[in-house]
């Protein structure tokens, strides 16, 4: 095998390895999330979240609006109706979702992907 040939086919590899390793613990931090929701009945909304970036992995799941949310992501809540409005929908309310507290969670642990 070519020595090109051959990194190309160790960068794969190791890629391959790395994502597989990110989805282990996502599906486990979502296991231990749904084992805290009411009777541990898995019945509530949990996402993952992985900043490629700084390899931080947390898992959310659909809840009350957050306490503390981040200025980043108070901006553009407030572009869509702000926290707590029925947003572009006008179905689901702004803050309570897996994907909204998980972002948010990210933000405050130092992640940089919102402009």
């Amino acid at each position: 095998m070519s020595k090109g040939l051959s990194l190309l086919f160790h960068n794969t590899i190791g890629e391959i390895a790395s994502r597989n390793y990110y989805k282990k613990m996502v599906k486990e931090l979502i296991r231990k999330l749904i084992e805290k929701t009411p009777n541990g009945t898995g019945k509530a909304v949990a996402v993952g979240a992985y900043d490629s970036k700084t390899g931080w992995v947390v898992a959310s799941f659909a809840g009350p609006i957050p306490e503390k949310i981040h200025p980043d992501l108070q901006k553009l809540a407030d572009n869509i109706g702000g926290v707590g409005s029925l947003g572009l929908t006008n179905k689901n309310i702004v803050g309570v979702c897996a994907e909204f507290r998980a972002v948010n969670e990210l933000l405050w642990k130092g992640s940089k992907f919102l402009i």
